[in-house]
């Protein structure tokens, strides 16, 4: 509707500060939320009956990859496609990263990114990827941030392909994001603690997850806990996979970030027909580290999720087969982070629906300084928000 002032009532508001449920009428006035509260009265261009419908935050995926290169490879879905995808899910806000390219600057990297982004139907953040630290890449960081760019990514793997970046270089990085209150998230396996496929007996996806072992991502979370502890800068984990993974944080301020994939999928479909298509890395896990890694969300040791949507063609990972050397990683997931939480988080009674508010929206929300214009179903808040029919599962966003 494009209209002033729109008044929708009788809806059970889920997600408003502080995290309650309540039936109460919800006023938009010019893309904002004006009131919350019970028979507000007034004038109104529009009254829409919310009655038996549950009302929250409009939901935020902090890591998707649309448009992405990989090497002769792209993902899937555009910017235009992808957003899509994501408001049919219920998502609002995506962010995405710039994808640097040998010879541009961060702040150039940025520049295109954001002209690529322009066909998003929804709204579009990023983050800066960044590789190695320096004194002339802090200053490029620093142009980043006057460019209004709050979050810088790193990995601790991906030698290879020249993405790594060293312990001791994350700890320099560390010790500027703490002084400028920029937010650094990292993609944690621990390049020494891999396994070449020339040491195991074939690069079938039977052993795929034994290439990448748990254990290389508790050790790159604990040198990265170690990081945090020592400089006290925002570090976050993105698409923690295990149960292990968490418990290797606890104890430090390391904010953490996981995946509908790792909830809902084990390791064991690597083994079964078309198990190739399931590349992701981090790998899937075992059914005992997923057991640990939904204890870890119950308990709130998980701070939100993600989907780490960036699916290739599927004749892209049929022509690789089943050699996890060969084959993109990727999986779908933007459209579906919602209704899978939903489905194997709130019905199955693991979390409460406050609980998934702060999963799919306010965590990311709060880490990324954007709460509470973003996540939050208050005064003041954008006037975004998902309907959710609990009886016929419908999903729309407002």
């Amino acid at each position: 509707m494009n209209k002033d002032r729109i008044i929708y009532r009788n809806g059970l508001i889920t997600g408003s500060d502080p995290a309650q449920s309540e039936v109460a009428d919800l006023v938009i006035e010019d893309g904002v939320i004006a009131e919350v509260g019970r028979d507000i009265t007034g004038h109104f261009d529009g009254e829409v009956d919310m009655t038996g419908r549950r009302l929250i935050p409009a939901c935020i995926d902090p890591h998707v990859h649309f448009a992405l290169p990989v090497g002769q490879r792209i993902t899937v879905d555009d910017f235009l496609s992808g957003s899509r995808k994501a408001m049919a899910g219920g998502i609002a806000t995506v962010i995405d990263f710039t994808t640097p390219e040998p010879g541009l600057t961060l702040q150039d990297s940025l520049r295109n990114r954001v002209k690529e982004a322009r066909q998003a139907e929804c709204t579009v953040l990023l983050h800066s990827t960044v590789v190695g630290w320096d004194a002339d890449i802090q200053g490029q960081a620093d142009k980043c941030l006057e460019m209004g760019i709050g979050s810088f990514k790193f990995f601790t793997t991906y030698e290879e392909s020249g993405r790594r970046t060293s312990y001791e270089q994350l700890l320099k990085a560390a010790e500027w994001a703490a002084a400028s209150g920029a937010r650094l998230i990292v993609h944690a396996e621990d390049q020494d603690s891999l396994i070449p496929a020339e040491k195991l007996p074939s690069d079938s996806f039977r052993f795929y997850e034994s290439s990448r072992p748990v254990e290389s991502e508790v050790k790159a979370i604990e040198k990265l806990a170690s990081i945090q502890n020592e400089t006290g800068a925002n570090i976050a984990i993105v698409h923690v996979s295990s149960g292990s993974g968490v418990k290797a944080a606890i104890n430090s301020g390391l904010k953490l970030e996981t995946c509908p994939q790792y909830l809902t999928m084990t390791r064991d479909v690597f083994a079964g027909a078309g198990g190739w298509r399931y590349a992701v890395a981090p790998p899937l896990r075992s059914a005992a580290e997923q057991v640990n890694l939904w204890q870890a969300v119950v308990e709130g040791q998980i701070h939100w999720i993600g989907s780490d949507h960036a699916p290739f063609p599927v004749e892209d990972y049929d022509a690789a087969g089943d050699h996890f050397t060969k084959t993109p990683y990727g999986l779908d997931g933007v459209g579906t982070v919602l209704s899978r939480m939903i489905e194997h988080g709130v019905k199955t009674g693991r979390i409460t629906w406050d609980q998934l508010v702060s999963l799919t929206s306010t965590g990311a929300a709060k880490f990324y300084g954007i709460y509470p214009e973003w996540g939050s179903l208050s005064v003041g808040s954008r006037g975004e928000f998902v309907v959710i029919d609990e009886t016929s599962g419908s999903i729309e966003l407002v």
